[in-house]
């Protein structure tokens, strides 16, 4: 099991027990709403502190998670405490109304399935405002593994797609919208590994409308013309659009200087 798995189980265990004396007190004295109402409130706070301190940076600041990162630790955090408030109330013999026990568990069930569904249109909108879909086929002709990965990127958003040689599977489809540059991480016995970067344009991939997006369907994703990148001997790669060679591309190992 993943040590962090293990931690923050343990660190739940513990917080448990501690806040289970808060929650006696409280239904020990005061009404069992004010007891719930606490645990909940507890519950906001730990998780909000854990996101803050996640997101920490060295300078003391904060790089201001998004508030869907509050989302899952809410829910574990709420969920425990909850666990420790029920055996709290059995052992007290508080009598706790039956629908509350059904409103608390209908709500994180819905809740639950709510953060699922955010996640999926979430990631859904994220695709489709920086990925184009793209039929991508790399054919090896150089008779050597001197590039060892080819990188599809957006400079503006530092997006990458990278593809192998070496691999024996097909490349997976998609590129960065707006990609405006290809970039070959090369090796050589003189000078080691190496970068080369050539200008792409990204008009030449013709964008268009796609399918829509899983359940989405409210979202196309963004579909491009065919790539085929073909390596050559002496270290020339040709790049075809749609079956149209539309770009041809040296490759030239840096300079070495020797004392």
């Amino acid at each position: 099991m993943n040590p962090d798995i293990i931690e923050l189980t343990g660190m739940l265990i513990i917080m448990v027990f501690i806040i289970a004396v808060v929650q006696w007190l409280l239904l020990r004295f005061t009404h069992w709403s004010i007891a719930l109402g606490a645990t909940a409130f507890i519950a906001i706070v730990i998780a909000g502190l854990y996101v803050s301190l996640s997101n920490a940076t060295p300078n003391g600041g904060s790089n201001g998670p998004d508030i869907s990162e509050y989302v899952t630790p809410i829910t574990v955090v709420f969920t425990s405490l909850l666990f420790g408030f029920f055996i709290v109330a059995y052992f007290s013999k508080t009598q706790l109304p039956k629908n509350v026990w059904l409103f608390l568990g209908g709500f994180i069930v819905l809740f639950s399935i709510g953060r699922y569904v955010y996640q999926c249109i979430d990631s859904a909108i994220v695709y489709q405002e920086n990925f184009s879909s793209c039929e991508i086929q790399l054919i090896n002709k150089s008779g050597n593994n001197q590039i060892r990965e080819i990188a599809f990127n957006n400079s503006v958003n530092s997006l990458t797609c990278s593809i192998s040689p070496n691999d024996n599977e097909q490349p997976y489809p998609v590129i960065p919208r707006d990609t405006d540059r290809l970039i070959f991480t090369c090796y050589s016995d003189k000078t080691g590994m190496f970068r080369q970067d050539f200008p792409f344009d990204y008009n030449w991939s013709k964008e268009k409308e796609g399918k829509t997006i899983g359940l989405c369907f409210w979202l196309r994703e963004k579909v491009v013309l065919p790539v085929k990148i073909v390596l050559n001997p002496d270290n020339k790669v040709d790049l075809y659009i749609n079956n149209k060679v539309v770009q041809q591309y040296q490759l030239s190992e840096p300079n070495v200087s020797t004392n």
